[in-house]
């Protein structure tokens, strides 16, 4: 056999060898970019969820103070209380506005959409309005952007943090229920009057808090569970689902001062967002 021939069969058998590592090479380089890529995405919604949660947070909060002002008849335009809330919430929006269009570089124009029609809300309309619409207008854009954060594991594929951000998404419909009781009986502590109507809307409230604390409770690792476990056993958080379930078992409001409900329940449900905010911290 002539060296010529030697030598191109021993190209050619070296070849598929070479061949061989080049598409395996390029499988694993493939897949490793897929995984940086996946990567990627999954902390771009993590930051959008937790830019969005702390919009949801301070939309609460002025809901409430909203519907106590609205409630109580006496409006001061000039109230601290309100103006701050309002400023907290105008802030937490901004911010979210940067993190989707400088970090993330997500220009969705739906929820950005969203993000400014909140911002454009007129405090004189809103106080001036019935108290459930007003009260309303707060739910309707807080529904739209829980309902957003509820798509953001069908987003993921990083399974372990989808778990997390799927349990935070429990605790924020189940924050999101107690904010609404909060509102809900700031106007039956101002007013004086549990209607058949509101007491029923009342216990639908809690209802969801339960079914998404348990959801949460189901879906949340262990560690995160004992932090949680240790943040919500407190005195307040006591005092605060006691003076719900007297309002609910025994129609007992008179003896509960407006200002001093919302305090208990402002700092109940501030304790949730300690756990929203340990729950970001573990992904």
């Amino acid at each position: 056999m002539s060296n010529l021939k030697i030598k191109s069969r021993l190209l050619y058998l070296s070849a598929i060898p070479i061949l061989f590592i080049l598409v395996l090479s390029s499988i694993i380089l493939y897949e490793i970019y897929q995984e940086k890529k996946n990567l990627e995405v999954t902390k771009n919604r993590i930051f959008e969820a937790h830019a969005i949660s702390r919009v949801i947070h301070y939309m609460q909060i002025e809901r409430g103070l909203t519907s106590g002002f609205i409630a109580r008849g006496d409006l001061d335009r000039s109230d601290k209380k309100l103006n701050e809330a309002r400023k907290n919430l105008n802030n937490a929006i901004e911010n979210a506005k940067l993190t989707y269009l400088q970090i993330t570089k997500n220009s969705d124009s739906f929820i950005l959409d969203v993000f400014n029609r909140i911002k454009l809300r007129d405090k004189e309309i809103l106080i001036n309005r019935p108290i459930l619409e007003a009260r309303e207008y707060y739910t309707k854009h807080i529904s739209i952007l829980l309902s957003f954060i509820k798509m953001i594991p069908t987003m993921m594929e990083d399974r372990e943090n989808r778990n997390f951000i799927q349990a935070y998404s429990y605790l924020a419909f189940a924050k999101e229920a107690l904010g609404q009781t909060r509102a809900t009986l700031m106007e039956v502590f101002t007013t004086k009057e549990f209607l058949d109507g509101v007491y029923v809307l009342t216990k639908e409230q809690l209802k969801v808090y339960d079914q998404n604390m348990k959801n949460f409770k189901t879906v949340t690792p262990e560690k995160l569970l004992n932090f949680h476990g240790r943040n919500f056993h407190t005195k307040e958080v006591e005092e605060t689902f006691k003076i719900i379930e007297n309002a609910l078992g025994k129609r007992d409001i008179q003896g509960i001062e407006p200002h001093y409900w919302f305090e208990k329940a402002t700092n109940t449900i501030n304790l949730l967002k300690i756990t929203e905010d340990k729950l970001f911290e573990c992904i």
